[in-house]
């Protein structure tokens, strides 16, 4: 099967996803829209969620794949999954129980601005301590996901975050309301639980896929209470050696959710609203990523991990999905900057979540949609270096781009505010995937042809229409329609991205292959035959 069909599979399954997780943050505006106990939740499921983002999306996953995939025979892919199940309970739970201990001193590293509001810290604290067994459960569900796209198996895992999603509406959002007729503390409770039972429910849908491919759900969990076999699992050789690279690799994939971690940081000094601003905007430029960069990057890295030996191939195989996340992002950065307000307004704006908290956060989004293509293209491009076994490169080029965050939140957030920090992890994004790129011709690995500056070329003129909407005020026109109900507000929108969106489909199909090849494969999936 091709990169193509299953990028296509999956991102299938996280589009209906991150669909759901729009409605997920939709409910959550409604509830709480952007102050004390928004600011509160959304920072204290940011610190599961951080570790979160490095097993499901991240380290593990990757190495992981890595290393099962070159596992010639289906009893050395079971002792390996069993072994390395117990390992990563092991070692998830006492992060866990680390965590919950320095909770408080967590989050007053964090926002220790929240002391100056009454009951905003304790109830972060609180919140945190509670929302730790999702950490537990996510990262079984991700050890899951990698185990059947190994297999070949891409929309059920992938279908995951989608279960969570739904039990976060169901559960949180119905305990969120119910509560909220009593008092707001015991709203922001009941989401809390949603979150959990997502959690359980990311990692349960994929039981049954692994059993029909021979793997049992709990993968020997029942061994946490055989400490005899714990030595037997961390003395495999697999599992050491995903844990080899798993380890430097931490910090290379991390890089982004470190960067919006260090940013959550200089946002909690800012006006009350910005940590939720910020995570609203982040959550709208995840919904193109995770759809294509993600998609692609995960769909990439078990077939370059075989042809790591073949060096043409590889090299084939890279600029394939590094083409085709570059025509996907470009047009979605030039739909969020250019239909960013009235997608905000659409999404967002009811109930709690006013006019003003969706200027705001459109002004984040704009920044943060400068740095889409990056983001998504250092994703693709670290499955390269994780298939060759490299981790060092990676690793040293994302700690510097930390720093440089560091240093560019530090200089915008006083400047600009929250859009300030925004743009600095677009800025750190956009130059971590430039030194990717030097090391990677350093290594003869050329994934810059003609072919890629065409479609770049023909991407930037696909999006002059975008552009005229803004001009001719189509896009005022629509957002002024926002006041007379979802009914009316919602088909315009969604019509005007319809034209847009296939306006930049057939110019960009106009001039090159792969744009023809996406124009075909969206005109079978609406039954239009060749």
């Amino acid at each position: 099967m091709s990169i193509a069909k299953r990028a296509g599979r999956m991102s299938l399954a996280v589009g209906i996803s991150r669909i759901l997780g729009l409605v997920r943050e939709q409910v959550f505006a409604f509830l709480f829209g952007a102050g004390f106990y928004s600011d509160a939740f959304l920072l204290a499921f940011r610190i599961p969620n951080l570790f979160r983002d490095l097993f499901a999306e991240g380290a593990f996953s990757t190495a992981f794949i890595s290393v099962f995939a070159k596992q010639a025979e289906k009893e050395k892919q079971k002792t390996l999954a069993r072994d390395i199940s117990l390992v990563l309970s092991i070692c998830v739970l006492t992060l866990s129980l680390v965590l919950y201990f320095t909770a408080p001193a967590v989050v007053e590293l964090l926002a220790s601005e929240f002391k100056s509001s009454e009951g905003k810290f304790e109830l972060t604290v609180g919140l945190t301590r509670f929302l730790l067994p999702f950490l537990f459960f996510a990262s079984l569900a991700a050890l899951c996901m990698g185990i059947l796209n190994t297999m070949g198996s891409y929309f059920i895992p992938a279908m995951g975050a989608a279960a969570f999603n739904v039990a976060s509406v169901v559960i949180g959002g119905g305990l969120g309301f119910y509560f909220l007729k009593s008092n707001d503390t015991s709203s922001i409770w009941g989401f809390a639980v949603g979150s959990i039972v997502g959690g359980f429910l990311q990692w349960a849908v994929q039981w049954g896929r692994m059993r029909e491919y021979g793997f049992t759900p709990a993968l020997g969990l029942l061994n946490l209470f055989r400490p005899k076999r714990w030595k037997l699992a961390f003395e495999n050789p697999a599992v050491k050696r995903v844990f080899i690279i798993m380890g430097p690799s931490v910090i290379a994939v991390a890089a982004m959710q470190i960067n919006v971690m260090v940013n959550t940081f200089f946002a909690a000094g800012l006006e009350e609203g910005s940590v939720s601003w910020l995570v609203y905007a982040y959550r709208l430029v995840h919904f193109p990523m995770g759809i294509f960069g993600v998609a692609i990057s995960m769909a990439s890295l078990p077939e370059l991990s075989r042809l790591v030996s073949q060096p043409l191939q590889f090299g084939n195989t890279l600029k394939r999905a590094l083409r085709m996340a570059t025509i996907l992002t470009i047009g979605s950065t030039a739909g969020l900057i250019f239909l960013g307000e009235p997608i905000v307004a659409l999404i967002f704006e009811r109930g709690r979540f006013i006019v003003e908290d969706t200027i705001q956060t459109n002004d984040a989004l704009t920044f943060y949609s400068i740095g889409l293509i990056a983001f998504a293209l250092n994703k693709i491009l670290l499955m390269a270096f994780y298939a060759m076994e490299n981790i060092w490169i990676p690793s040293m080029i994302s700690a510097f781009s930390i720093v440089t965050n560091l240093v560019f939140a530090y200089y915008f957030s006083t400047t600009m505010g929250h859009e300030g920090l925004a743009l600095s992890v677009s800025l750190s994004s956009i130059l971590n995937v430039f030194m990717l790129l030097g090391f990677l011709l350093r290594k003869k690995i050329n994934v810059f042809d003609l072919r890629w500056l065409k479609i770049i070329l023909a991407s930037m003129v696909a999006i002059i229409p975008m552009w005229l909407a803004v001009q001719l005020d189509l896009v005022g026109i629509v957002l002024r329609h926002r006041f007379d109900g979802v009914f009316v507000f919602a088909p315009l929108l969604l019509l005007l991205i319809a034209v847009l969106g296939a306006a930049y489909v057939s110019t960009v199909a106009l001039f090159t292959q792969e744009g023809r090849d996406f124009a075909k494969r969206i005109a079978s999936r609406f039954g239009f035959k060749r």
